[in-house]
This record gives structure tokens, sequence and C-alpha cells, in this order.
């Protein structure tokens, strides 16, 4: 999907983190640099990730993700949890 979009923001001591549309490998890695970025900038290491209008995904996407995740700093901890629409 070309009009993919990212938000990240601060919704009181949440990171939330918000995405519309394709979850291209793109997509996933500018969402987790402005995580990064607002959770070094506020010191909150608590992430909702808003995947509610996010089409759906093959096993791709998890398998970008977990590539991410494996080069996180291992000093930053994060707290997350993840909205998703109902399965078929």
């Amino acid at each position: 999907m070309d009009n993919a979009q990212v938000w990240v923001e601060m919704s009181g001591v949440l990171v939330i983190a918000r995405t519309l549309g394709g979850p291209t490998e793109d997509l996933l890695r500018e969402c987790q640099y402005r995580v990064l970025q607002l959770v070094k900038d506020t010191g909150r290491a608590r992430v909702l990730y808003d995947a509610l209008e996010l089409e759906l995904p093959t096993v791709e996407p998890a398998l970008i993700q977990q590539k991410l995740e494996s080069e996180l700093d291992p000093a930053i901890t994060l707290r997350r949890a993840i909205v998703v629409p109902n399965t078929r």
C-alpha cells in the first residue's frame, strides 16, 4: 500500500505507535526508530502499538519485527502491548 503511515506520540505515560496501511519493512523500521527516539527523550518505556488499521499481514512483518527487536540496545527495556482487530 503506497499510503502506509505511522504516528508515534505520547499519551500520558504511554508511547502510542499507530500504523495504517501495509506493514512494509520501511514502515516498521520508521515506527521502531520513532518509538525509540521518544523513549530516549522522555524516559518512558511503556509502548502501545495500535495496529487496528494495519492491513492483514503475512508472516513477514512478524519476522521483520523480530529482527528489529534483536537489534535493540540491551540497555533499552520496553514494556509493550499490541492492539489488533478481531481475527477472521
